[in-house]
């Protein structure tokens, strides 16, 4: 499975880049959404982690542009960010069909790994099998925000 890591701090990058690989990830890394762009043809990640908050090309205008590219518009998003997003931001980011999980930093690397996974086995990038064992008791170390699509509506519903 192939994954993008997009971040402008290089020990981030480093951390994330030395964890995929360690786990069996082919990983390309950019120092910001500019660098991420030029490299989305000739890498074609399955997944992209990318920084939220980073300068120039930040992690919300690389979303627009996945969105509005039919060659990206179904690439998977994990939003790595050192700080929370404020509701209207939120909000925002959680109507965007490519993001699949928010994680806060520092990051809880067994939650990103099992996001990972999850999206490489919907994506048959990845078999059941090779999400190994869950832990027998498995706690995040730090916050996620785990995006839920809304329940579907009744027939009987109106709108």
């Amino acid at each position: 499975m192939d994954i993008l890591i997009v971040d402008d701090s290089e020990t981030i990058l480093f951390k994330l880049e030395a964890l995929l690989k360690d786990n069996g990830f082919h990983v390309a890394t950019a120092v910001d959404g500019k660098k991420a762009v030029e490299l989305l043809n000739a890498f074609k990640p399955d997944l992209i982690v990318t920084d939220f908050n980073m300068p120039g090309l930040d992690g919300f205008a690389m979303l627009r542009l996945l969105q509005g590219d039919p060659a990206w518009t179904n690439i998977p998003v994990v939003i790595i960010t050192g700080r929370a997003l404020d509701e209207s931001t939120r909000k925002l980011v959680e109507f965007e069909p490519n993001v699949k999980r928010i994680f806060l930093k520092p990051i809880d690397e067994q939650g990103l790994l099992k996001v990972i996974r999850e999206v490489g086995v919907k994506r048959g990038k990845l078999s059941a099998a090779s999400q190994g064992p869950a832990p027998d008791s498995f706690e995040p170390l730090f916050p996620t925000i785990e995006l839920q699509p809304p329940p579907p509506k009744k027939a009987d519903e109106k709108n």
